[in-house]
């Protein structure tokens, strides 16, 4: 029978133990480890789609926000009538195409 250790020092070995037992049970995988990684590491700037495509898409990003205002107050209506509803929802199919063709380039590049 393991007598039990009184002395911290003595238990401190099992406690490194354990403490990476429940570190590994909780992130098995290490992706904590990963993305803090990632994170820390320069955002890429390298683009494969024309520069001034992602300029037109900014721009229509911002024009978007000036028609119908930020996302937040949009979403403090909670209502919006027929007419307004159809309105930006036309905006925002458009400008979800402009956006998932760039990204269809950016990503046909890899």
């Amino acid at each position: 029978m393991e007598k039990l250790a009184l002395n911290p020092e003595e238990s401190g070995e099992k406690n490194q133990v354990c403490q990476r037992r429940r570190q590994n049970q909780s992130d098995p995988y290490g992706t904590s480890r990963i993305l803090a990684l990632m994170s820390a590491q320069a955002p890429s700037t390298i683009r494969h789609a024309p520069l001034d495509l992602w300029r037109i898409a900014e721009a229509f990003l911002h024009r978007l926000h000036d028609l119908f205002g930020a996302p937040q107050d949009i979403a403090a209506q909670h209502t919006l009538t027929r007419a307004a509803h159809k309105l930006m929802a036309s905006w925002l199919s458009v400008g979800e195409a402009l956006l998932r063709r760039l990204l269809l380039i950016e990503a046909a590049a890899y």
